[in-house]
């Protein structure tokens, strides 16, 4: 069966896995699973569009269906419209490689590309403008947060070298590089080089002609689809990166249908099904080392908090059980986790060190566990104590929780 044929069947019923990056995220684990199901139904009316050969205006209830899905997936998670773009770029990719070059202008790289390209840009405006209406009619205020994914200063031509630049050392790093997955990942750092060789030497295009140069140039917007904000001068966090698992199970395609055309020698094909192996059991250590680093740090935090909820309970002298108790906590806790985690990720970050310590944060995750008599205390009053903080010891010395009055608290972490 030829990759497109095998593509063309099954694209659509794989389960992407989002990795454990987007796993450690909790809170938008719902709405992701219900995002990557209406994206990958988006994709799949989408390419039947494609291949139905009809105009968009014939097929109304189709087009439909496909804005309804991708806005709302969308708006599930922003980052699903680029998993939805690389569907398309991967449908185009394995069609035009195994097409015959003298009908190669039937089916251009453009031509099923270009409605991904419209229904992207148009349901990323849909949704942008739903959300402004919702955030105008609700009073909610804009998200610093969001805000910080785009710096429309970087948006001007004289910018783009460098953007470029910047995409190129995304792709490097999330494609084979240490920084992501605690050591170099270096099987999948071959196996996309030499899935791009299999591409660019494949008998059914040869070199120097427009298909040819055509799928390289997919492959080439296939690997960098994730990072597209950081080619407009945004940046988006790790967990967000939805389409790099669906990006290497396309490079896996490619180099699996390569062993089954039997048409290069038994060292070479023996060479990539090692080369496979191997990428499957680093990524099934990288895997395990994650869940080991979330393990310890989830122990470590309910502990933690555990510990002070007892200490508080220990000053406090309120007959009443449920009165609140309000703590202020001055610096944080700086777990370093024996395992390697993801930079950028939540994954093996703790609530007590996270965002340089972040009470709200901090109690939050203690009104979580249970102990919800617990709350921030005024920040205008820690800031009064200052002085009196620069004289308390740090956790978990004697003297680093202090009563202040009948049911406020002062709890210093760190010096820092």
């Amino acid at each position: 069966m030829s990759a497109g044929k095998f593509y063309q069947r099954f694209h659509c019923l794989s389960f992407f896995r989002l990795g454990p990056f987007i796993q450690s995220f909790y809170s938008v684990l719902p709405a992701v699973s219900l995002g990557l199901l209406l994206t990958v139904f988006a994709a799949y009316l989408t390419r039947e569009l494609n291949t139905d050969g009809r105009r968009m205006r014939r097929r109304p209830k189709t087009v439909s269906a496909i804005i309804a899905c991708l806005t709302v997936s969308i708006g599930c998670y922003q980052s699903f419209v680029l998993l939805y773009f690389a569907i398309g770029i991967g449908c185009a990719l394995l069609n035009l490689w195994q097409i015959d070059v003298r009908h190669s202008h039937k089916e251009s790289a453009w031509s099923q590309l270009a409605p991904f390209a419209l229904f992207s840009v148009a349901c990323s405006l849909i949704s942008v403008l739903i959300g402004k209406v919702i955030q105008k009619l609700t009073g909610i205020p804009r998200s610093p947060y969001l805000d910080s994914f785009l710096n429309k200063e970087n948006l001007s031509i004289t910018m783009w070298p460098q953007n470029l630049l910047s995409v190129g050392k995304e792709v490097l790093k999330y494609f084979g590089g240490g920084e992501v997955y605690g050591g170099w990942f270096i099987s999948l750092l071959v196996l996309t080089l030499a899935a791009c060789f299999i591409l660019t030497t494949s008998k059914s295009q040869p070199p120097w002609t427009r298909p040819a140069r055509d799928v390289f140039l997919l492959f080439i917007a296939l690997v960098s689809s994730p990072f597209f904000f950081s080619l407009i001068g945004g940046t988006l966090p790790t967990r967000s990166l939805l389409s790099m698992p669906y990006i290497a199970w396309i490079i896996g395609i490619i180099v699996i249908t390569k062993i089954q055309q039997y048409q290069s020698s038994f060292l070479v094909n023996a060479a990539l099904v090692i080369l496979l192996a191997a990428t499957m059991i680093q990524s099934l250590f990288i895997n395990g080392t994650y869940n080991a680093a979330s393990f310890l740090v989830d122990r470590h935090d309910s502990l933690l908090a555990a510990s002070i909820y007892n200490r508080l309970n220990s000053l406090d002298t309120n007959s009443n059980s449920t009165e609140p108790i309000f703590l202020g906590i001055k610096g944080q806790i700086n777990y370093v986790s024996p395992f390697p985690v993801g930079s950028g990720s939540t994954m093996g970050a703790s609530f007590f060190d996270w965002d340089g310590g972040n009470p709200n944060r901090m109690i939050a995750y203690m009104n979580m566990l249970g102990y919800r008599r617990v709350r921030v205390l005024d920040n205008l009053i820690v800031r009064s104590r200052s002085e009196q903080i620069k004289t308390m010891k740090a956790w978990p010395s004697p003297g680093s929780l202090t009563k202040i009055s009948a049911n406020e608290y002062l709890l210093k972490l760190s010096d820092n």
